[in-house]
Order: structure tokens, then sequence, then C-alpha cells
């Protein structure tokens, strides 16, 4: 047998001397930076099977192809597949050094997830290296452009911004689909796109063959509602490449298409809504989540119907309807409690994360006990997820913790708040060793960490962990701003709360001044979600002013936060009477270092009645607040009686 390969591999070669072709990869596990996957079977029709090195290399010959002939590779390893499975569909390079082919293989079960993850970093190298290119060019016109590139350059970052707010949701959508699912026309494109070709994508997704397409479909008498839906999944895909090149518009004519080839399609539907909400276009996202919700209640499709009403409540709670959002959330949970009940193990993720929703709107709505129900079982559930499969569900289970941790350092929990906040640290430093996307992750929890130590007089702790918070959020506010800067302006707010405690009044201004800077400008384009941040922003300054004995200041900068406390207050009153309560408070002490007695004791007695009447629902929380305001009202009481003596105070 190794006589007969000696004389046959010389032949060979001699015979194709000019024509054989190589293809050089590399396989890795789960994502781009991971480790390199050895002793990996990798063969191709035409070609020698060759198996990973140790550093995750192989080559492949190819005797009778040459470079620009279609080739597709196959991977074995049992139990795992390609996460990129799209691209082993490739050209023969005429130099295989140039662009060696990437293979990245996972558990059959995390598939998803590694998908998600590498979709995600695609789509946002693809925004950027547009940003880069549109900045550029910009720069070039600078000088013909004058007084308006400023304009053009805001313009621009919103833009971006706007696209990358999508990047997670675009990358899901990306993941979802399964090999051998699409039409060849979309592998093609999302090839491309995968490949760093965005507008060579769109051009293969041409409009006049999509509605050429679409019109042979229609027409035929069998298939036609596969060939449709392939077709709106095409303009879907058409869109997804716009929004990536900032031109919302066409992405938003393009889903449009996508509605009309396929008008009772859930998914292409549902993404119209997602697409008007990560644009703030909250009132186009309505409508097309009351359309979905229609299609999919016309359906009987219960867990269509929940996933709707799950990001409806969202929405909601995003505009400052809790009680709409509260309805959406526990139908959403009824039904996938009834889903459970069915079949175990069918929807556990989603039931965890509309119960993680429900949370946030409790705490947010100051009804913390049933916060901490809806919490510690969504978190119980999102251990054993984790247990099971680690690399799709620890960030969610970090999710949990850290907020969790947020509500026990609201109830004064304070040793139960550092466990569960140091636990999901653990976690999200390790995740982001991996990937730095999850960066974002850990500065919040060590922001949150961070409010945590000053509450506990860890003043060391505390500029520790919000000075690495502040570091980390500068960094991601200055590569993307939309996303990040409300991010950077609470770490500013907190660390100018331990200046402040500090004695470092200089500092402390600096700071409170760029958080309140930062809030009013987002505020401007979204007022109903930005207000309360300007509001605590003002309250925290007011106090300053007072310190520093700037008595005029501090009354004209609380009564501001005063007033649209109040009007939040009007609109959602388990959420801010406590902060009208908070600033009343203050106000009261600098109206009494004015000497001014009676609007001292008007402002206590309405932060009374209003911390009692929360109080008797939630002492634990509220307690405290109504013995501090009681203490200035005996003081103010004492301060009466010494003036009536004839003292000076």
């Amino acid at each position: 047998m190794s006589f007969r390969a000696s004389i046959v591999f010389p032949l060979l070669f001699i015979a194709f001397p000019t024509q054989a072709a190589e293809l050089q990869g590399v396989v890795l596990e789960n994502e781009v930076n991971g480790r390199p996957a050895e002793r990996i079977g990798v063969d191709a029709i035409g070609a020698n099977r060759a198996e990973t090195d140790s550093s995750g290399k192989f080559t492949l010959r190819f005797p009778a192809k040459r470079p620009g002939d279609p080739v597709r590779v196959i991977i074995s390893k049992p139990g795992h597949v390609v996460v990129n499975d799209v691209q082993l569909e490739t050209v023969l390079l005429a130099n295989p050094d140039d662009k060696p082919l990437l293979v990245l293989v996972c558990r059959t079960s995390d598939r998803e997830e590694m998908a998600r993850r590498y979709f995600r970093l695609r789509v946002l190298d693809a925004i950027e290296d547009n940003y880069v290119r549109q900045l550029q060019k910009l720069e070039v016109e600078k000088a013909a452009l004058g007084a308006d590139y400023e304009r053009r350059l805001r313009s621009l970052e919103t833009e971006r911004n706007s696209a990358r707010s999508g990047a997670e949701n675009m990358a899901m959508d990306l993941a979802k689909g399964k090999p051998g699912e699409s039409s060849e026309l979309r592998r093609d494109a999302l090839r491309l796109f995968l490949d760093g070709k965005v507008e060579g994508a769109i051009q293969l997704l041409d409009k006049d063959k999509l509605h050429r397409l679409r019109t042979v479909a229609r027409r035929q008498k069998e298939g036609a509602d596969r060939e449709l839906e392939e077709n709106a999944q095409a303009w879907m895909l058409r869109a997804q490449m716009f929004i990536l090149q900032f031109r919302f518009d066409d992405a938003a004519d393009a889903i449009q298409e996508a509605i009309e080839a396929a008008p009772d399609d859930f998914l292409v539907n549902f993404q119209f809504g997602l697409f008007n909400q990560q644009l703030n276009r909250y009132q186009e996202a309505r409508k097309a989540y009351d359309r979905t919700l229609e299609i999919a209640r016309r359906g009987k499709r219960d867990k269509a119907i929940a996933f709707t009403l799950n990001n409806l409540g969202v929405l909601n709670n995003d505009q400052n309807r809790p009680d709409d959002a509260r309805k959406a959330y526990e139908e959403a949970l009824q039904i996938y409690r009834e889903l459970e009940r069915q079949t175990p193990q069918s929807c556990l993720a989603d039931l965890a994360g509309t119960l993680d929703n429900i949370g946030v709107l409790e705490r947010g709505q100051n009804r913390p006990d049933d916060a901490r129900k809806a919490y510690e079982e969504a978190l119980q559930i999102r251990r054993e997820l984790a247990r099971q499969n680690p690399q799709a569900y620890l960030p969610a289970l970090a999710d949990t913790l850290n907020d969790l941790g947020v509500l026990d350092s609201d109830q004064h929990r304070v040793a139960d708040a550092r466990k569960v906040h140091e636990e999901a640290l653990q976690i999200r430093r390790e995740l982001a060793r991996q990937n730095p996307t999850y960066l974002y992750r850990v500065a919040d929890t060590l922001n949150n960490l961070g409010v945590l130590d000053l509450d506990q007089h860890r003043v060391a702790d505390a500029r520790k962990d919000l000075g690495e918070a502040l570091q980390i959020r500068r960094e991601l506010a200055r590569q993307n701003p939309q996303t990040h800067l409300h991010h950077l302006a609470d770490t500013l707010l907190n660390l100018g709360l331990l200046d402040r405690d500090q004695i470092r009044m200089a500092d402390a201004r600096k700071d409170l001044d760029e958080a309140l800077q930062i809030f009013r400008q987002l505020a401007q384009r979204a007022p109903e979600t930005y207000l309360p941040d300007v509001a605590n922003s003002l309250n925290t300054i007011g106090l300053l002013d007072a310190d520093q004995g700037r008595m005029d200041d501090a009354q004209k900068t609380l009564g501001e936060a005063l007033q649209i406390f109040r009007e939040l207050a009007r609109q959602n009153p388990q959420t801010y009477l406590p902060r009208v309560a908070g600033t009343l408070s203050n106000l009261g002490d600098v109206h009494r270092a004015q000497g001014r007695r009676d609007g001292a004791r008007k402002a206590f007695d309405e932060a009374l009645t209003i911390y009692e009447r929360f109080a008797a629902r939630d002492p634990q929380q509220f307690k405290p607040d109504v013995a501090h305001v009681k203490g200035r009202l005996a003081g103010l009481g004492r301060w009466r009686a010494l003036l009536g003596c004839g003292a000076a105070f």
C-alpha cells in the first residue's frame, strides 16, 4: 500500500502543476477569540481530508481545482455544529494566505447563542466601518460645509447610535436561521455581509429582482406560501443591510415590502415593531405590535402572543405607562405559565425574562415585595438554565442578580446586596474576558457596588469601584454615546455624591454639572425617559449648593427638581411621590436655614404625609424617611420655641 502511494502522488503533482489550489483556515471554539479547536476533521469534495493542528489551523489541497472555483468545506466533530455555517461555502483564492477561512464550532445546544454573538460582532463591525467612511467623507467636505459641519457631524453620530441600538436584536434575528432553511439568494447575500461587503449584499438583493420573485411566487399553484416567506426574508435582510448603512427610511421601505410579501407573517410584522421601537418611533412601534398581536391571536399562537405582550410591556414602561405595562406583562406571564404546565422546559427562558421585567416595573413603582417575588422566581429559573447551559444563560443570570442587588440596596439589606452584586460581577468579568462586548455589564455592577459602598461609608472601595466604572463608561460613551451616555452620567452622579461626602466640593460640582448637562441633552430627545434623571441631578446639586452656603441657588435648583417630580408623580404616583417627598425634605432644610419657618414646616409636613403613606405598605424602606422628617419637624419646633424666648439661631 505504501509503495503504491509513493507512485500516485508524484503523478498527480506532475499532471496539475499550475492548477492545484489550496484553502487555508482555522477552527476556533465558540467565538472569534475562542480557543483553537484541535483534531477537528476537515474535508471537501475534491480535496484531501485534513485535521486541525494544536493552533486550530488546517490546509485543504484541491489538485483539480483553480483559484476562483467554489468549494464547500465539511467540518466533523461529534456533538458539535458550525456557528458560521454559511461561510463554509467559499471560493479558492490565488494566495490562500491572504484570507484564511475562519470556522467557529460549538456544542449543538449552544449554536444559537454563539451565532448571536458572532453576528453581533459582525453587525457592529459593519456599522463602525460605515461610520468611519462617512466621517472621512465629512472631514473632506468640512471647509465647504462651514457652520453646517457640526450639525452634520451630530446627525452622523445619531445615525450611528441608532444603528448600534438595534445590533443585539439584528444579531438574534440572524442567528435564528438554521442551516438549509433559507433561500440560496439570502445565503449568498448573508455571505457577502459576513465578508464585509454590505453594499454587495444590497445589490444582490436588488429590489426589482425581489419584486419579480414575489410576482412569480404569487402565480405558483404549489409552494407559493413558502416562496413568499423566503421573499419576505430576503426583503428583511435588505432592510438590515440598509440599517448598517444608516439608511433608515430605505430600511423601513424594505420592511414594508416584506410585509407586502407576507402580510400575515408574525416575525416580519414583529421585526417592524422592534425596528421602530429602537428608533424611538413609539407610535409606529405600537401600531406594528398591535398588528403582530392580532396575527398571533388569530392563529392562537400562544407563545407568539406572550412574546409580543412582553415587548409591549417594555414599550409601555419606557413611555412611563406603568398600568399598561403591568397589564401586558401579566397576560404574558399567565400564558407562559400555562405553556410550562403543558410542556415543561418549553419556554422557561421567556418566562424568566418576563418575570425580570415585572421586577423592574414593581421596583420602579415602589412595590418591593412584589419586585422581590418576581426577581427571586426569575433567579431560580435562570440558575437552573445556566447550570444546564452556561454559555447561553450565564449573562441572563447575572442580569437578574444585578437587579436583585439593587432592590436589596433599596431596602437596606446591605449584606444580601453585596453578596449578589459580587456574584454578578464575577460572572460578568469572566464573560468580558471571553468577549469584551460584556464590559458594559461589568461597569453596571461596579456602579451598583460603588453605590452600596457609599451607603456603607466604605469610601475607598466606593472610589475604586466607581472609578473603574467611570473609566469603562467614558470609553463606551465615546464609541457609542446614544447607548452609553446616560450610564456615564449615572456614574458621574454617584461620584459627585462621594466627592460631596468627602468634602471635595470642587470635584463634586464638576462631576454633577457634567451629569446634569448630559441628562438635559438626553431629555431634549426623550423627555419621558430622562426627565427623572434631570430632576435627580438637580436635587443633588441643590444639596451641594446648600452645603456651600449658596442658599438662593439651592432653593432655585431644588424648586426645579420639585416641579419635575410633581409632574411625573401626577402621571405615576407610585414611582415619583417618594421623590417629591425627598425633594420637599431638602427644600425644608433650605427654608429653615434661610429663616423661612413657615415654608420649612409646610415642606416637611407634606413630605411626612407622603412618607407615612408609603411606610404603611413598606416599613422597611420608608420608616427611616419618616423618622428623619419627624426629627426635622421636632427640631423646627424647638427652633420656634427658642425664637419665642428671644434667643438667636
